[in-house]
């Protein structure tokens, strides 16, 4: 279940901050569960400590990007 297995990566990342396969399964628990920044943060996480690693950046191109901002419309009066 997704609650016990980001509650053991969760400790395994306090044991070992550095081991970029616990980051990795972090970011895969949260897309599961589509908190999508958290997801982005840890897969992150795993390429500083593991830089070019396959896996995270598979994981990391399943997110989706975050939409723009519209543009401004320039015509458009300042709010007060």
């Amino acid at each position: 279940n997704l609650d016990d297995a980001e509650f053991r990566l969760r400790m395994l990342i306090r044991l070992y901050p550095k081991h970029p396969h616990a980051w990795i399964g972090l970011g895969m628990v949260m897309i599961a569960r589509k908190n999508l920044k958290e997801a982005r943060r840890a897969l992150r996480r795993a390429l500083e400590l593991d830089p070019g690693n396959s896996a995270a950046l598979e994981q990391l191109e399943r997110i989706p990007r975050p939409a723009a901002p519209p543009p401004s419309d320039p015509h458009a009066s300042p709010s007060a």
